[in-house]
């Protein structure tokens, strides 16, 4: 039997590799998503504060507080702190606001004007972290996908991406494959019977 095997000078490569590897796709995919549903929720809540009644924070608040909740567990998920942050952010005005309206004893007409006034600064001072944290989400790679551009890694001559030049750990490549039994994945690291 003969083994062929190659190994990455660059741990931090694998590390980064590693962790995306085990962030669940789902998150990845709709964690941008969330963010920015999560500031057009606050912009519409805003909107219909000063063009409608405060009302309407009754519903808008509930489904902000909903969207900071996903966006705080998909952070939490892919070990992306900003995006936990972010989604703590919508929940905490969302119980900022309702503790206000309870200890003080607001009517509707008593927080028009602050809730106007607090809406307007979260909104806007939340619109340039939400861009960074959006552009940012971690990307899922597949372990048989370049986790740079998502070429397909399997029968390759060396163990570098062809359409990028990134290098990987072919370790990784036979353990994600058959539950890490060694296959005939890649020509230059498989198993020969004689």
């Amino acid at each position: 039997m003969v083994e062929i095997e190659y190994r990455m000078s660059n741990d931090q490569e694998v590390e980064s590799h590693l962790v995306a590897r085990r962030s669940p796709r789902f998150a990845q995919r709709f964690g941008a998503t969330t963010l920015w549903l999560g500031w057009a929720v606050c912009m519409i809540a805003l909107l219909l504060i000063i063009f409608v009644e405060v009302e309407s924070v009754l519903v808008t608040g509930p489904i902000l507080m909903t969207l900071g909740i996903t966006a705080a567990v998909q952070g939490g998920i892919l070990r992306y702190w900003p995006m936990v942050l972010l989604g703590l952010a919508n929940v905490g005005v969302c119980l900022l606001f309702f503790g206000l309206v309870v200890s003080l004893g607001w009517s509707p007409r008593e927080s028009e004007a602050p809730f106007t006034i607090m809406g307007t600064l979260f909104t806007v001072a939340s619109l340039p972290f939400v861009m960074w944290v959006a552009r940012h989400v971690p990307r899922r790679s597949d372990p048989w996908r370049c986790a740079e551009c998502g070429y397909l890694l399997f029968g390759l001559n060396e163990p570098r991406c062809p359409e990028c030049g990134r290098p990987f750990d072919p370790g990784l490549l036979t353990s994600s494959v058959r539950g890490g039994r060694d296959v005939d994945v890649c020509r230059w690291h498989r198993t020969d019977v004689p």
